[in-house]
């Protein structure tokens, strides 16, 4: 089922990226989850874009976490990492 690849995440110790919500992006590994897709991961870099409203460019930013809970229903979609 759709869950596989969480479990294949956690059992291999993968990293996957988490597309989220807010437009931000997680790589991260999966430590746990369950079957609501509310998943508890580590060694985080987050990565989204801001909009510069001095010269309207958009400038990447990104930030490392140790470790977070993400709820599901803020989750958009999960792929491996390649």
């Amino acid at each position: 089922g759709p869950l596989k690849l969480l479990c294949e995440a956690v059992e291999e110790n993968r990293e996957v990226i988490i597309s989220l919500r807010n437009n931000h992006k997680m790589y991260a590994n999966v430590k746990a989850f369950d079957k609501h897709c509310n998943i508890l991961i580590y060694n985080i870099k987050e990565v989204w874009s801001e909009k510069n409203w001095e010269n309207k460019t958009h400038v990447s930013k990104e930030r490392y976490i140790g470790q977070a809970f993400l709820r599901g229903d803020n989750i958009i979609m999960i792929v491996k990492c390649p």
